[in-house]
């Protein structure tokens, strides 16, 4: 969410969840290693979970024996686990482990090169990527492993390519954290499927959680061409930016469709989960600006 609230807000967050779990270390926070190392300590009290990297390092992890005890975290049962998650990562070793972990270091080197924010952002959130086989799907996060990815990647994908999968899954990160810090739903309303809309990346109709979580992901990615990367002509992981495009708009009209119908429960979203949506929008708006002016000349 670096291109959408900044970085500041970012680390403003992070310095908040700790403070909440203890003041006087928050207090005493001076530098982004501070906060790398504090954050460490963070996870481990709140998910039980103790980092086994050096703050502000991502480990990416390659032995099956390791990968699979994160993949236990991955598998629910919860009843917004609407695409079956739970089955779609493989117990079994990818016989690509290794070059798949070399693919990701070198997408991680070159996301540096073009914003060495982002990649402040994703070694300071990100503890953890596991690799593990699946024949469904790429990449993936849970709120239940704080600080974990696990990744997929094809290895004909280009650096962009992975580099945009890997801003994908820090952006659903920064919003676990966003939640932690504000409350966004109202989980009980969510489980009505009146209340569900398209989301922007699978284009399917998802709980509004994931809804918001796709439009602020999309939108990130859109930002992230726009700005930095440049638009790509045969992206091999999200859609083409004019689709992508498409899909974003058609998003924001199913949210407000479901938040302004006068047959179903108001309140899903809160008062933080307005204000994302409503930059959602304004992006949206100058991005088609953008890229209108752009197909004008």
């Amino acid at each position: 969410m670096i291109l959408q609230f900044g970085m500041q807000f970012q680390i403003s967050n992070l310095v908040t969840l700790i403070g909440a779990q203890d003041l006087s270390t928050a207090r005493s926070l001076t530098s982004i290693g501070d906060i790398q190392r504090a954050y460490h300590h963070f996870i481990e009290h709140l998910q039980n979970r103790r980092p086994s990297g050096s703050p502000g390092v991502t480990r990416i992890i390659t032995s099956a024996t390791e990968a699979n005890q994160f993949r236990s975290v991955f598998t629910n049962d919860s009843l917004l686990d609407d695409k079956k998650q739970s089955e779609v990562i493989r117990t079994c070793k990818d016989a690509e482990a290794t070059e798949k972990r070399s693919l990701l270091k070198r997408a991680l080197k070159e996301l540096a090169l073009y914003s060495n924010e982002h990649r402040i952002l994703f070694d300071t959130v990100i503890t953890d990527i596991f690799i593990l086989p699946s024949e469904i799907a790429r990449a993936g996060s849970t709120s239940s492993a704080l600080g974990v990815i696990w990744a997929n990647p094809k290895m004909q994908y280009s650096l962009h390519d992975v580099i945009e999968m890997l801003v994908h899954e820090l952006t659903h990160h920064a919003m676990f954290l966003d939640e932690l810090r504000h409350a966004h739903y109202d989980y009980k309303a969510m489980l009505d499927k009146r209340t569900w809309a398209q989301s922007a990346i699978l284009h399917v109709s998802r709980p509004l959680d994931k809804v918001l979580h796709s439009a602020v992901v999309a939108t990130e990615i859109l930002l992230l061409r726009e700005q930095i990367l440049g638009h790509p002509v045969r992206p091999a992981i999200h859609p083409p930016t004019l689709k992508l495009m498409r899909y974003v708009g058609e998003t924001l009209a199913s949210v407000d469709a479901v938040l302004h119908s006068k047959s179903l429960s108001s309140g899903i979203f809160l008062d933080r989960a307005f204000e994302i949506l409503e930059n959602v929008k304004r992006s949206y708006a100058t991005l088609l600006h953008s890229l209108r002016t752009a197909t004008l000349h």
